[in-house]
């Protein structure tokens, strides 16, 4: 016969077994949030400045390949960076 004790660890160890793996995480996510507010609220800037800068990263990679191709083997530097600057409406 089993302790009450070893019955319990027993009781709890099928309760977290039977939990659903996703309803764990999401329980721990809404802890962690409850917890520290401004943590969370960092992590959601942090998240977002690094999509913000993908995204430039990707228009700037993207404009200097348009300037690349509408700019001739002859173009001087001087033409090249003109070319840059308007595709980018900085003129």
């Amino acid at each position: 016969m089993r302790s009450p004790r070893a019955q319990e660890r027993f009781k709890e160890l099928e309760k977290e077994i039977k939990m659903k793996p996703f309803a764990k995480a999401a329980l721990a996510a809404c802890a962690r949030d409850k917890a520290d507010p401004a943590a969370a609220a960092k992590a959601d800037a942090q998240a977002w400045l690094r999509r913000a800068v993908a995204t430039l990263a990707a228009q700037k990679e993207r404009y200097e390949a348009r300037s690349r191709l509408s700019c001739t083997q002859s173009c001087s530097v001087q033409t090249f960076s003109y070319r840059l600057r308007r595709s980018m409406n900085y003129t």
